[in-house]
């Protein structure tokens, strides 16, 4: 890939990188509460593997309240 940044005409330059792997197995799990009075809490877990040894978690957690 190469780009030039806006405003640069002259300066290209190139990211490179691994190719992205087209099988994977991505899954996760989320616990939800969710109260009277509107207010609700969340959190999660995701995996996502590739077949090439690649392993990326992911955790997140919210609160919503209302007011």
């Amino acid at each position: 890939m190469n780009e030039r940044p806006p405003g640069f005409p002259g300066f290209p330059f190139a990211i490179e990188g691994p190719s992205a792997d087209k099988n994977f197995l991505f899954c996760g799990a989320t616990i939800a509460m969710f109260l009277k009075n509107g207010a609700s809490f969340h959190i999660g877990y995701d995996a996502q593997i590739s077949e090439n040894n690649y392993i990326a978690h992911s955790i997140n957690a919210a609160a919503r309240i209302s007011f």
